[in-house]
């Protein structure tokens, strides 16, 4: 499991070199938790340690070993640790050779985030979900070299396409969620607004997906064909790293995100067994395959899908909480300029099936329902969004907003379609 996590290393003699390409900034040196001296720098220009949080498979042992390398007095808000030529602990660290389990104990341990409005520097656990395009801090004020790409060698076949931890589901500065809240700005940044061609011209925005790799977006096929084509018009394009679609740049109290970006769509996949007609809107899932391949950032990362992560032995208890997250209906607009996030509570398969039985609807197995409290739901703009969760270190994407009887009516959770039922359709209809 990854807890809080930093990346990779390189020696302590090229470390200095290495890093005078990517800074004009002074280093500031350091010892490494083996007592090796290195240079305090971002985690994202420390190759050596990337390379272990790279790896298919974390120990903990790494675990520990990447969390007792931060280090502070860095240049910036990125997370920095004592670079050197080590990825891991060595033997005469520690006064008994045969353990393994306890820290050095000339390490200090990373002090946790400070409150209000001091600046905040971002722990391991966040890096290992992608973190920030350091290269880019504050908008415009990084140092102007191309951010690297993230991307690079994570996609080989068809059947790799799907990104597992660290790629996906990463966390941000902040996972805590409060019910119909203003998102922050870098959080749940798999999150995609879906732009239409208006029937009576001009561009409109209507329908949410999440970015599940470099190419693909997964959203509900209600949102790709149907009745959204006559009232709004044809799907063309996506907009990623969007936070307040009111303004050109957004910022929080720290830095500013790049600009969000337009892609335009170069195939919908609705699932085959879908129909607009349906009354309970079974297999409402669709895949939008962009014109492009997109480059992760801080601001533009995928989510994991469930089978990213480990099974869970049991199935979540009606009430576990979920976050959904989006740009639609408020309780004072009809849409939302800026990202907004909720959770909802699960609500259990047959009480939700008792209670759409009242509309007629046949709630079934592939969905799941979440919600019904007063004022707390998802809307209209929340279409094809999803419904997540906070499980094995990594946010699960658990289920695309599908429909529901009203808004935010109590009593009435909404309906999802459970993206687990679809892994084997998604991997499917996925290529290079």
């Amino acid at each position: 499991m990854l807890r809080v996590i930093f990346i990779t290393v390189i020696s302590a003699l090229s470390a200095n070199l290495v890093f005078g390409q990517y800074f004009e900034t002074q280093t500031r040196r350091c010892f490494n938790p083996n007592q090796r001296p290195g240079a305090c720098v971002s985690i994202y220009d420390c190759q050596t340690l990337l390379s272990v949080l790279q790896r298919g498979s974390i120990q903990p042992l790494d675990t520990e070993f990447l969390r007792a390398s931060e280090c502070t007095g860095g240049y910036g808000n990125a997370p920095y640790v004592c670079c050197t030529g080590d990825t891991g602990f060595t033997r005469n660290t520690y006064d008994d050779d045969d353990d393994y389990s306890r820290q050095p104990s000339t390490v200090l341990f990373p002090v946790g985030f400070g409150e209000g409005r001091q600046r905040q520097r971002q722990r391991l656990s966040e890096v290992a979900g992608g973190g920030r395009d350091f290269n880019n801090i504050g908008g415009n004020g990084g140092s102007g070299k191309q951010p690297r790409d993230l991307t690079a060698g994570a996609q080989t076949s068809a059947a790799a396409v799907l990104p597992r931890l660290p790629t996906c589901g990463g966390v941000t500065i902040s996972n805590k969620i409060y019910g119909g809240s203003d998102a922050d700005l870098y959080e749940f940044p798999w999150m995609v607004l879906l732009e239409y061609n208006r029937r009576s011209g001009g561009l409109s925005t209507s329908c949410a997906g999440s970015l599940i790799n470099n190419r693909y977006v997964l959203t509900a096929a209600h949102c790709v064909k149907g009745a959204i084509e006559k009232q709004i018009g044809q799907l063309v394009g996506v907009r990623l790293g969007e936070f307040d679609i009111s303004k050109q740049t957004d910022c929080n109290d720290y830095s500013c995100a790049p600009a969000a970006i337009r892609v335009g769509i170069e195939e919908t996949i609705p699932h085959q067994q879908y129909r607009d007609n349906s009354r309970n809107k079974e297999n409402d899932i669709a895949l939008i395959r962009l014109d492009q391949d997109i480059r992760f950032s801080d601001s533009i990362r995928p989510i994991c899908l469930p089978s990213a992560v480990a099974q869970e032995r049991s199935a979540p208890a009606s009430g576990t909480l979920y976050t959904v997250a989006g740009w639609g209906r408020t309780l004072r607009s009809p849409k939302s300029a800026v990202k907004q996030k909720l959770q909802v509570p699960l609500v259990d398969l047959p009480q939700c099936q008792r209670k759409y039985r009242e509309r007629k609807v046949n709630v079934v197995s592939s969905q799941l329902c979440a919600g019904g409290h007063y004022a707390e739901d998802s809307c209209e703009g929340d279409s094809g969004g999803p419904l997540m969760r906070f499980r094995n270190d990594a946010w699960v994407l658990e289920g695309i907003v599908s429909f529901g009887y009203k808004c935010g009516l109590s009593g009435w959770p909404a309906v999802h379609t459970r993206v687990a039922n679809y892994d084997n359709w998604i991997r499917s209809n996925l290529r290079n």
